[in-house]
Formats: structure tokens, sequence, C-alpha cells
């Protein structure tokens, strides 16, 4: 990485070349969730996870001015990831398509009653078709935007049933996803776990590498292990909690790891939105 310089310019400065990415708070109080605006330079918005129900994603994004998106892509079926989509198409703001990794409903049972509920996302996929709203497949290898050097792509995504590691939970079913500006990276990993991590960590795959992390799993217990962190070797972490779950014990993992490696990491429970420029050879993080 050529340079990195901190900025005091407000969200998302005018810079023609530049990929410009927003980890939105979308977190309540006390419960996480995650939502990532990603703006290129021909004017698309494309938004990676929908936060919660809790509203805060639609009052963000009319604060940035964004009045319709290309796409929204689910990383995986929990709530906290999808369930801001009603508000969304209540609001003015135009969806275009949803691309869902969607789970058999066997993956999404195995977890009750903590986590996927099946019968939500049904009732989802349902109220976004009603609405007009494509709703489309993810697959590994699909390539989302590209123009030249700037590209947002798929790396991974498995099905929780078929996997190099047997059957896994719906976190282990997140998109593996890389955001690029010719040699400016992002990684977002939705809430990756502790088995597929393990698996991803082993395999030396060079485009798992970049300077910027997106911590999966929100920091919490379970999460992919450190050797997958070790092997991305991010600059900078961003994790969307809210500052009390970061500071607890579920979250001592990732949080002795990040101040371990003494790593820039931003936690947009605490520090809010956090947004960065990114153009070939350099970055800028604006706050």
């Amino acid at each position: 990485m050529s340079c990195h310089k901190l900025s005091t310019a407000g969200s998302f400065s005018s810079v023609p070349t530049a990929v410009k990415w927003m980890a939105i708070d979308v977190n309540s109080a006390e419960g996480q969730a995650d939502a990532n605006l990603v703006r290129f330079a021909n004017g698309q918005n494309y938004l990676i996870d929908a936060g919660d129900s809790n509203g805060k994603l639609v009052s963000e994004l009319k604060k940035l001015d964004v009045h319709s998106l290309e796409a929204v892509i689910i990383s995986h079926a929990h709530r906290d990831h999808y369930g801001g989509l009603a508000a969304l198409l209540d609001s003015a703001i135009r969806v275009k398509r949803v691309l869902f990794n969607i789970p058999a409903r066997s993956v999404c049972d195995s977890e009750k009653p903590w986590g996927c509920d099946y019968a939500d996302v049904e009732n989802t996929i349902k109220l976004l078709r009603e609405r007009g709203v494509a709703v489309n497949p993810v697959s590994a290898g699909d390539v989302i935007f590209r123009v030249g050097k700037v590209s947002l792509e798929v790396l991974y995504a498995y099905d929780g049933i078929n996997t190099p590691v047997g059957p896994t939970d719906i976190n282990d079913m997140s998109l593996i996803m890389l955001l690029s500006n010719d040699n400016m990276k992002v990684l977002f990993t939705g809430d990756l776990n502790q088995k597929l991590g393990s698996y991803l960590a082993g395999l030396g795959d060079r485009k798992l590498k970049a300077q910027f992390l997106k911590m999966p799993h929100h920091g919490a217990e379970s999460l992919a292990p450190n050797a997958f962190f070790d092997w991305v070797d991010p600059r900078v972490v961003v994790v969307p909690a809210p500052a009390k779950i970061w500071n607890s014990d579920r979250c001592k993992q990732a949080r002795d790891w990040v101040e371990g490696k003494q790593l820039a990491h931003y936690v947009t429970g605490s520090s809010g939105n956090f947004s960065v420029s990114l153009t070939p050879g350099h970055y800028d993080i604006a706050r």
C-alpha cells in the first residue's frame, strides 16, 4: 500500500475516479446489525446488507442523498442483515433488485428458535416480488459490478449443505465479497464462522488479501479464526457492532487480535459511520 491519509472531510467527498464505501451504523444500543453502502464513480449505489428493522438504515441513506440502489446484496439469511428491506421498500428509495443466497428450509430450521426464521425469509422475498423487485440467486464467481479495474465480485458462496467442510450454519452461508479499485481492496465477510473460516484460511487464496476487512460476525464468538485474519492481512478493520458488544467477553478473540496487531479499527456503534474513498494506490478515510 503506497499511502494512507486520515481526512476530516465530509462523507464521500468528490473524487472522480474513487470508489466509496461506507459502513453505516445501523446498530441499536443492545443489538448489532450490518449495512454497507458502495458508491461507484458512475453514480451507481449498491448496498451490502440492509440492517435490522429498527429504521436506522433509511434515515442514514436519506442523509447521504441516496435515491436509488442498483442492487441490495444480502450476505446471509439472518434478520440483522436483511431486516431493513421492508422499510426500504416503504421509503422513496428505489430498489432495483435484491441478490440473496437463500437457504434451504432444513438449514434455516436447524437454528430454531434463536437464528434463521424461514417463514420471515419467505415473507420478505414475497414482499419484494409483490413490490416488483427482482430477487436473484448469488453464486461464487459472480461479478456484480466491473468497469476497468473497479469491481465488486463474489469470491465464495455456499449453500450450507454441499460445502467443503460438510453441513454448516447460516453464518457460514455468508457471501465472501471483494471490492477492488485496482490494488485497493475491501473484503466483506458477512458473519463468516469458525468452520468455513478455518477452511478458507488454509486455501492460500490471494484474492482474500485486502487492506480493509469488514470484521465477520460483528466480532463476536464463533467467528472465523485468527488464521483467517492473518491471511487477509488488513491494515484497517471495521466492526459493525455496538460498543457494548465489542467491549464484552463475546468479542475477546477479535479484539485481542486487532489490538495485538496494533491495527487501525473502527467500531460503528461507537465511532459512527465509517467511510473511505479508494483510488489506485491510495485511500482516504473520512471522519
